[in-house]
């Protein structure tokens, strides 16, 4: 899924306008979502307050970090031994961007020992519609077992309704 989703981010990114109509940034646009990133990371830098807002930035973001992250998961569940005996794991992940989480488990899974029947996903961002393309990419590739739930939310106020619920991820 990783290098799947690396090359649709990529093929996206190379293929579309640098100042895409999405992007909010308008005159601050430095034509170079490398450096919008590097506004909303370091914000003292920025001209104006920047944030991720911006399909095209996601893409740029994605082939950027996601084999950090996902590799930084990767070793993280490695070290779960006890998730080893789940035959369906069901996964809640804040902020959930570009998944790395389900990533790191499609990569433990081709990798090891790691064997589940099926993946429940559940991502909660407070904006989805920027990381649209890359959600509906991964609903397309995913493999048989997954179920992948994209919920918009505020982190706080979906905990605070799952502690009421009887689902446990």
């Amino acid at each position: 899924m990783l290098n799947q989703l690396s090359k649709l981010c990529d093929n996206r990114y190379i293929n579309s306008p640098h100042l895409c109509s999405s992007c909010q940034y308008g005159a601050n646009c430095p034509k170079d979502c490398g450096k919008c990133l590097e506004y909303v990371h370091y914000p003292q830098r920025a001209p104006a307050p920047r944030k991720y807002d911006c399909q095209k930035m996601m893409d740029f973001y994605f082939c950027k970090y996601a084999c950090k992250y996902t590799s930084e998961m990767y070793y993280a569940l490695n070290a779960c031994v006890n998730a080893k005996v789940k035959k369906h794991l069901e996964i809640l992940s804040f902020g959930c961007g570009p998944c790395s989480e389900l990533l790191a488990l499609n990569e433990l899974q081709k990798n090891s020992a790691y064997q589940f029947a099926s993946i429940g996903y559940y991502g909660v961002d407070i904006d989805l519609s920027i990381w649209y393309n890359i959600h509906n990419d991964i609903n397309l590739i995913a493999p048989n077992g997954y179920k992948c739930s994209f919920i918009k939310a505020d982190a706080c106020q979906y905990i605070n309704a799952l502690q009421t619920s009887t689902w446990r991820p």
